[in-house]
């Protein structure tokens, strides 16, 4: 651990804490600016008339950050009848403010043949309701879906491209 950390033995504790102290504070605001850029891509979507729906290849290991915040711009969405899908090889979350702009059953049809090999012969597990509520409130006719597995990535961007949809860039600062 001197080694690796470039320290004397005596100072291992503090260091290590300082690395701990460190990671949670910076990770507390990783994950504040995640929300952020979350809040900045729907408005660029609401804002844009030339955008129906939005898709962005998402460097998360998995969706629990659009699990938890995703469900309040179904109001926002749904005025302006816009969608937003994050995607990548394990799984795919989408909004769309106006169900009747997406077919969920021909994209649920994609997924299904874009399944890695080794879950060819598993079932797809496609999550999907029509309504959500925000704030106690419920926004209805929205299409809210997910479904967790290994896709092969280039059937699901050739859909979202054959459908004319929009690729938005994450930009990621090192």
């Amino acid at each position: 651990m001197c080694k690796i950390f470039s320290v004397e033995r005596t100072h291992l504790i503090e260091t290590g804490q300082r690395f701990f102290d460190g990671y949670k504070k910076f990770q507390n605001r990783a994950d504040k600016l995640e929300v952020t850029v979350i809040d900045l891509q729907v408005k660029l979507i609401c804002q844009n008339p030339d955008i129906k729906i939005a898709y962005i290849l998402s460097d998360k290991k998995d969706p629990s950050i659009y699990f938890s915040y995703m469900d309040g711009y179904a109001p926002e969405l749904a005025k302006h009848k816009k969608g937003i899908i994050f995607y990548n090889d394990k799984f795919v979350y989408g909004l769309i403010g106006d169900k009747t702009i997406f077919n969920d059953a021909e994209f649920k049809q994609v997924l299904e043949e874009s399944k890695s090999k080794g879950f060819k012969d598993k079932v797809l597990k496609f999550n999907s309701k029509n309504s959500v509520k925000v704030a106690g409130t419920p926004v209805n006719n929205i299409l809210s879906f997910s479904a967790i597995c290994p896709f092969n990535l280039k059937n699901i961007t050739d859909f979202f491209a054959k459908n004319n949809y929009n690729k938005l860039w994450i930009l990621i600062i090192n």
